[in-house]
């Protein structure tokens, strides 16, 4: 989430028994947010038929000094977060990860230092805030996926009619997925995405704006016969389900967004609401690929038992060191590509491939 404003939205949990993919809003609401525990270390790694898929905004990632006169700014990262951060994605098992809110590629280089030579990224270049900016890419490992293109898609509006809209313009890579031992997997189109924050009508027109600008983008992938039809969106939505902006981007019944089963409601993705705002949102061609059961909310870092201000510090704790924002992810069946012949159309701008 970009923290210019307060937060909005009132408090939503969502009482699911199974994998779902919904953007109707349950009102059932929980006494405390479920902790999602960390998957098996093994698990993305050893099995060949899965690749993990997430997307996590970093918070200001190389750029937290340039809001100092925020009173809830934290301090800049150390040397040893950035270590820390490293070893959370290798943990997470991320083969691809969407990011957002990144301040250069200069400090996704940092990251790399201590993530290795497995690891690759490509940053869009806009999101700039005066002295800052607040970027969206996409951070792989190469030995799980193969890179296909990657570009920002500087065809997206910046005005629509009196509303200034995609300040951060979405980033659209192609990937194929890779077993172990070198078989090429099916492959799919990603989109990360970092939508409008903030209260207010005119941002929930905003926010609602960009998201029927990407669904018109992708009613017209499903229109052409040649296109491959894999697409995942995922990023800070800056909404959750039930929003205008969620309704909107799933009007024409060609994405749903994924939900989890933990046997009780939602967990947040942000410590500032109780309700989740960064999603993972999936065409019908590639919704038979999920992995049941297969989506986590990577918060176990809090202490969700804790109440009051107690909670409170452990949120900061978190804060501190990672971001406000909490990491998602899934996983999808990587299998035989079932279109080997289908097409990535490209129109936007190429971007360079960190290493």
């Amino acid at each position: 989430m970009n923290r210019l404003s307060p937060p909005r939205t009132s408090a939503t949990f969502l009482a699911l028994g199974c994998l779902l993919f919904s953007c109707a809003p349950d009102a059932k609401k929980p006494d405390i947010a479920p902790t999602v525990p960390r998957p098996p270390v093994t698990n993305a790694v050893t099995d060949a038929a899965t690749i993990r898929l997430g997307t996590w905004n970093i918070e200001h990632f190389g750029s937290r000094s340039k809001f100092q006169n925020r009173s809830d700014s934290p301090p800049d990262r150390t040397p040893a977060d950035f270590a820390k951060v490293a070893e959370f994605i290798k943990q997470m098992q991320t083969d691809v990860l969407a990011l957002q809110e990144i301040d250069s590629p200069a400090i996704l280089h940092q990251l790399l230092q201590h993530l290795g030579d497995d690891y690759r990224f490509a940053l869009g270049t806009t999101g700039v805030y005066g002295k800052t900016r607040i970027s969206v890419g996409f951070l792989w490992n190469r030995q799980r996926v193969q890179l296909l293109h990657c570009e920002e898609m500087s065809q997206f509006p910046s005005k629509v009619g009196d509303l200034t809209v995609f300040h951060r313009k979405p980033v659209n890579a192609a990937f194929r997925a890779i077993h172990p031992d070198g078989r090429p997997g099916f492959d799919f189109r990603a989109i990360t995405v970092h939508l409008k924050a903030s209260t207010g009508d005119k941002n929930e027109r905003k926010r609602s704006t960009e998201a029927k600008v990407l669904s018109e983008y992708l009613r017209k992938l499903a229109q052409d016969p040649e296109e491959d039809q894999d697409i995942v969106v995922l990023g800070d939505f800056n909404h959750t389900y039930g929003a205008p902006a969620c309704k909107e981007f799933t009007s024409n019944d060609l994405v749903e967004y994924v939900r989890p089963s933990n046997n009780g409601a939602m967990a947040p993705t942000i410590v500032w609401f109780d309700e989740p705002i960064d999603h993972i949102a999936l065409t019908k061609g590639i919704r038979d690929h999920v992995q049941a059961n297969s989506h986590r909310i990577h918060n176990q870092e809090v202490d969700w038992k804790l109440k009051g201000d107690a909670l409170t510090a452990s949120k900061a704790l978190w804060r501190q060191t990672y971001s406000d924002h909490f990491p998602v992810s899934v996983e999808l069946q990587s299998g035989t590509d079932l279109d080997p012949n289908a097409k990535f159309s490209s129109a936007g701008k190429s971007l360079q491939i960190g290493k």
